[in-house]
């Protein structure tokens, strides 16, 4: 009797352990999960649009707009990726020419909210690069 007392509680220690590891395996995924999604997730701006012509409105008094020059593919340049680059054009930085004239310290602040720290030096220098070519 007294072997199967032994051999019964081992078996209900060793048991708790594995449902221990277990639960804490699946808690430790549970989190990583939510600390990235956390992370990658943006706060976007909303963008205002026009209010939708009536009837009455047949010609416009103001003056035609200026074409809006089409958005640079900014993961053309070495470290920006497309989270990156999504963090970027919800600050409104589109275009090489715009990066460009941004300084270090410009672009650290866009990134402080996300919890990232990319490397931004050499950002504005191959934007000029690629705006000369």
């Amino acid at each position: 009797m007294k072997v199967w007392r032994i051999f019964f509680q081992a078996r209900r220690h060793s048991s708790a352990w594995w449902w221990g590891l277990q639960l804490g395996i699946a808690a430790a995924l549970l989190v990583r999960w939510w600390l990235e999604n956390q992370q990658s997730s943006v706060p976007l701006k909303p963008r205002r649009s026009a209010p939708p012509p009536t009837k009455g409105d047949a010609v416009s008094s103001s003056p035609p707009e200026k074409p809006v020059a089409p958005d640079d593919d900014l993961t053309r340049i070495r470290g920006i990726g497309p989270k990156y680059a999504a963090v970027l054009n919800a600050a409104g930085v589109r275009r090489f020419d715009q990066l460009a004239a941004m300084s270090e310290a410009e672009l650290m602040a866009l990134f402080a909210s996300t919890g990232r720290r990319p490397d931004v030096s050499t950002w504005a220098a191959q934007a000029a690069r690629l705006i000369a070519e």
